[in-house]
């Protein structure tokens, strides 16, 4: 009784162990955007915007 307990105990703290380790990685990815927008066209002030607010919600990715 007491071994298929200690088994059982050590099944949940090896998948708990496995759960914590890969939820828990960080990774670090690098975003490329190409843009050949004139920087003078109204659309580029539109494009300004949408970068800034998106710098703003995420101000940790560089």
């Amino acid at each position: 009784m007491f071994k298929k307990l200690f088994y059982l105990i050590m099944v949940l703290v090896l998948v708990a162990s496995i759960s914590v380790c890969v939820f828990g990685q960080e990774k670090e990815v690098e975003l490329t955007m190409l843009n050949y927008l004139d920087i003078t066209s109204p659309e580029a002030v539109a494009w300004d915007a949408t970068v800034e607010a998106f710098n703003a919600k995420y101000p940790n990715i560089t």
